[in-house]
Parts: C-alpha cells; structure tokens; sequence
C-alpha cells in the first residue's frame, strides 16, 4: 500500500524540488498567491535570485495594492522564509524553471502539487551590473522589479518608450559627465531632486557603477512622497546600491551643498526652477533637468491681451509659455558660466515630448549685478512679470 504523504512532507517535497532547481541552474523564479492573511493590502510575492559581489541571493518582491516593496535574503534562509510566508497566508506556489514548471496549492489538510511544461525556455542573467555596447543591460534585476523587463530580460511592450528614455537618458549624461572630467574625479555626488519612482536614477547609477566602480559613486535622491521613498530605499538595499540612497523632502526645503551633478526630470513647474538654483548654488559641473507644467508663465500669459493672435490659443499659448520659460532657463544658466543644450526628451505613455536641458559648467559668473541686470532686461523682453528663478539668483 502507498502511503500518503502528509502536508508538511509535501512542502517538504516542494522545497527540495526548489532549492535543487537552483542548485541545477535551471530556476527561474518563484511566485506566491491566493494570500488570505491579515495583510488586507497585499497581493502576491515573487521570489527571484541575483548575484552581487559573485554572491547569490534571493529577493522578494512584494506586490501590494498600495506599493511593492523589496527584501533581499541569504541563500541559506530561502526556505525558512517561503515557510514562514506560506504560515503568513499564501496559499499557492508556482516555481517557474526551464525544465519544468510547478505549481502548489496549499488546502487546510493537504497541498496539491502539478507538474506542467516550463514557461521559460531560457533563465535569467543573474548578474544585475553587466552592461552592453556601453549601455544598460535589460537583464538587469532592478529593471525586473520597476517592471520595466520581464524575467528573461525582455523589455515589456508596455515599458518600450520607458526603456528607450532610460538609454537616451543614460547616454546623453554619460557624453556630458566625460567632457566635465569628473569621470577621472575620485567621487563623484550626483543629487537627483524630485526622483520619483527613480527608474533613471538606478539606472545611472547601475551604469556608472560598471563603468568607474562604486565606490566612487554618492547618490542621494529627494522625493516628498514617503511611500517612494521607502520603496526606493529598499530596493538599493535588496540589490546591494550600497551607495544610493533615498531622503523625503521638498527640493525647496534642502540647502545647497556641493554636488557634481544635479538631476530633476519632470519637476513640477516652479519645481524645475528650484532645481536649477540648487544646482547653481552648489557649484555643480553638470546640471540635468526635464521641465514639464510651465504654469507660472503660462499664468501670466493666459491675463495679456486677449486678442493677440498667439495667446488666444490655447494650445499656442502653451507652446509659448514653455518655449520662453526653458529659454529663460537657459538664459540664466549661461549668466552662470554653464554651456547649455536642449534636446527633445524620449517620451513615454505618461510623459509626452518635453524638452531636456543639460548645463555644463565651463566659466565663472559674471558680477552678480550684472547678471541680475540681464534677467530684468530678457524678463521685461519676453512680457514676464515674475519668474521664481529669477526671484531666487536675486538672493544669492
């Protein structure tokens, strides 16, 4: 007679079949369902492994209807950790490898357990710091876990234009970072106000890591939402960015300390504007900015005389807000001894085409008055009555 195996023989059973997949190289990656826990927000768990430093570990990527967030753990502790999610309240596995696939179901007496054809035919680059042709690799981890690429470094259809700003964005700092030196520098302190979801800042620093090391690298990203900041910082600590990390603020609310490069891509309106003047203030070599929301002028515009043929547009009315608020931008930058260029930046499905200013610094100022005396005469030029910018270099 076969004896029946009892529950936990047959999580046993499961977790043999796991730890021997990885041991064999053909693990993919682990996903955890049909949570019935206490945690009302959460969702689902998805085990992955990487190697950093030639050590492999696991991450698990928490889904949650409010945020993911991400642990990292040893090797060793896989299993006591699945066990101890499953007692939390999963109640299903599904273990992807290239061989076979394997799903469990986890009942109040027993665990069900099929087997089926593997979904992957190939397993994941586990090394999160290899590059390509001098740009990012889509088999980098933190790119599966932003959701950017999917296991087997595929770049998700609905991430393409995502990806193709990443590689746009990386390649245009990188060209700039070169002509300042700083590359050659024995650190250099990037700040990257307004980080958001970080998708560019990793993947800078991810970059920049291979191609001088990271122990010459100190990024620090600014963020007013507290659960990005959260989510950020842990995803560094899971993948090892041991030199990266995440504060909460406004840009605002921080006083200018030296920093090589400043980043804001898509600060708010005015947000752009304190951007920029942190970055003068802190005497960066490279300053990296995306506008968008050009409210400030476009207020003002929007109050001029209602008959001219440009501003009674509305759609004109804002092409001429932004275009003078960047060239305003650009204008004052160049007072500050910065060479300034302007691209059309990549856009994505929430971010249409914007323009991205990079500003290398190659002079000193000129006299402070003499300076403000340019600002007045261009604001005066252009019909702007105030500009935050402009109100800011007058406090220097």
């Amino acid at each position: 007679m076969l004896k029946t195996m009892s529950k936990e023989e047959r999580l046993n059973e499961f977790l043999s079949l796991l730890t021997e997949s990885i041991s064999n190289e053909i693990f993919v990656k682990l996903s955890l369902g049909s949570y019935k826990g206490k945690d009302k927000m959460l969702k689902r768990l998805v085990v992955r492994l990487f190697k950093s430093k030639n050590t492999l570990k696991t991450t698990f990527q928490y889904k949650r209807l409010d945020r993911d967030y991400v642990q990292s753990f040893a090797l060793p502790e896989l299993k006591s950790q699945i066990i101890y999610e499953i007692d939390k309240g999963f109640h299903s596995a599904h273990l992807f490898t290239t061989e076979f696939d394997l799903q469990i179901d986890i009942g109040k007496r027993n665990i069900r357990i099929n087997r089926s054809r593997p979904t992957f035919k190939e397993r994941p680059e586990l090394a999160h710091n290899k590059t390509k042709k001098g740009l990012l690799s889509s088999d980098s981890y933190f790119l599966k876990a932003l959701g950017v690429t999917s296991d087997n470094g595929q770049v998700l259809s609905q991430s393409y234009s995502k990806w193709k700003q990443i590689n746009k964005f990386i390649e245009t700092v990188y060209s700039e970072l070169d002509k300042t030196g700083l590359l050659q520098t024995e650190q250099i302190k990037v700040l990257d106000l307004g980080s958001g979801k970080a998708y560019l800042t990793f993947a800078l620093y991810d970059f920049l890591r291979g191609v001088i090391g990271e122990e010459r690298l100190d990024f620090v990203g600014i963020e007013s939402r507290e659960d990005l900041v959260a989510s950020c910082n842990e995803l560094a600590q899971a993948v090892d960015f041991t030199h990266l990390r995440f504060k909460q603020g406004l840009i605002s609310d921080f006083n200018a300390e030296k920093s090589n490069l400043v980043i804001a891509l898509h600060a708010c309106d005015t947000a752009t504007d304190d951007a920029i003047f942190y970055g003068i203030s802190a005497g960066a070599e490279l300053i990296v900015t995306s506008p968008c929301c050009h409210r400030e002028i476009r207020n003002q515009y929007r109050k001029l005389n209602q008959n001219d043929p440009i501003l009674k547009h509305a759609i004109l009315l804002e092409r001429s807000a932004e275009t003078v608020t960047d060239a305003l931008r650009g204008f004052i930058l160049e007072l500050f001894g910065y060479k300034v260029k302007m691209i059309e930046f990549v856009p994505t499905e929430h971010t249409p085409k914007n323009n991205l200013i990079t500003a290398r610094k190659i002079s000193d100022k000129r006299p402070k008055q003499g300076i403000l005396d340019d600002i007045r005469q261009k604001l005066e030029t252009y019909n702007v009555g105030s500009m935050r910018l402009a109100d800011k270099i007058s406090e220097l």
